[in-house]
C-alpha cells in the first residue's frame, strides 16, 4: 500500500510542477528568485505553496509511518535525512535550485532501495551503510563540481576559438 501512495503522490508531483503553471514557476523561483519576482509572478505565495505542498507530503508520510509501526515518535524521519538529500541530488536536482524533475527522484529512490536491500541481506551494519552513503552523496557533490568547472573552461575555449576562426571579428592589439 505504501508504494501506491508513493507512486501516486510522485505522478501527482509531477504533472503538478510539469503542467501547471504555478509548477512552472516554482521552478523559476528555484532557479532565481529575484528574476522570477522581477517578472511579475508573486515570489511570496509561491514559496508559501511549496511550503503547503511539502507540508502535505510530511503529513502522509507520518500517516504512513505511523500506520507501519502503530505509534508515533518526534524523530522517526530523522534516520531518512541523509537519504533523501542523497536520492535528491542522484536524481538529477541541482543543489543550487531551479532544476530538476520528479521521475529522476523516483529512479534515484528505486536505486538506493535496491542498494538498501543488498545492504541488509548481506548484513551489513546500520552504521556502515550510512557511512556509504555519507560517502556516495560526497563524491557524486564532488563529482558534479568538477563536471560544472569542466564545462565552464570548455566554454571558455569554444568561444575563444570561435572569436579566433571568426575572420569578421576585430584583432585587437595589446
Amino acid at each position: 500500500m505504501p508504494l501506491w501512495v508513493f507512486l501516486v503522490a510522485a505522478a501527482l508531483l509531477a504533472l503538478f510542477l510539469g503542467k501547471t503553471r504555478a509548477g512552472k514557476c516554482i521552478y523559476m523561483g528555484g532557479s532565481n528568485i529575484n528574476a522570477t519576482w522581477f517578472s511579475g509572478i508573486n515570489t511570496h505565495r509561491m514559496v508559501m505553496l511549496v511550503y503547503v505542498i511539502s507540508s502535505l507530503l510530511c503529513v502522509l508520510a507520518g500517516l504512513i509511518m505511523m500506520a507501519r509501526f502503530n505509534s508515533t515518535r518526534m524523530g522517526y524521519g530523522d534516520t531518512y535525512l541523509l537519504l533523501t538529500v542523497l536520492a535528491i541530488i542522484l536524481g538529477g536536482t541541482d543543489p543550487n535550485g531551479g532544476f530538476g524533475r520528479v521521475t529522476g527522484v523516483v529512479l534515484a529512490l528505486i536505486a538506493l532501495q535496491v542498494l538498501s536491500t543488498g545492504f541488509n541481506l548481506m548484513n551489513i551494519s546500520q552504521h556502515v551503510s550510512l557511512a556509504m552513503w555519507g560517502a556516495v552523496l560526497v563524491v557524486v557533490l564532488a563529482f558534479k563540481q568538477l563536471k560544472a568547472r569542466f564545462n565552464d573552461h570548455r566554454a571558455v575555449r569554444l568561444s575563444k576559438l570561435a572569436a579566433a576562426l571568426n575572420p569578421l571579428t576585430e584583432k585587437k592589439e595589446v
